[in-house]
């Protein structure tokens, strides 16, 4: 699992409140070093990791094929940048990815923003047929 964060704090919490629940989890941000950056991804990979949590870092040139869900737990109101987020899970089988990629979208604390956050513009395309 892919996780989006609001902010380097959110991403770090997450990942420990996940690794105290038993869950492998690790966090990247701006701050984190290549080495441990490459590192981390590449655990995540590999299975080593099971969620890597994020803020602002893996919305773009990151490519993890077998991805099997994202979360966006975090406002965005960008259409541009929530395609790239939701993107890093749908590779499909051709690409090297699943042929499904569950993909959340927190909306806890929605009230706090503008009704303009760019989920809104594809929620027709996750609608159950």
């Amino acid at each position: 699992m892919l996780l989006f964060a609001t902010s380097v704090d959110h991403a770090k919490m997450l990942a420990v409140k996940l690794g105290d629940a038993g869950i492998r989890a690790a966090s990247i941000d701006a701050t984190t070093t290549v080495g441990e950056r490459r590192n981390r991804i590449d655990q995540f990979r590999n299975g080593g990791i099971r969620v890597l949590t994020n803020f602002g870092v893996l919305s773009q040139g990151f490519d993890a094929p077998a991805t099997r869900a994202v979360v966006i737990a975090r406002p965005v109101y960008s259409a541009n940048i929530y395609q790239q987020m939701v993107g890093r899970g749908l590779r499909g089988v051709r690409n090297g990815g699943k042929d499904e990629c569950l993909i959340l979208d927190v909306k806890d604390n929605i009230t706090n923003f503008d009704s303009n956050l760019a989920f809104t513009e594809f929620e027709r395309l996750w609608q159950a047929r």
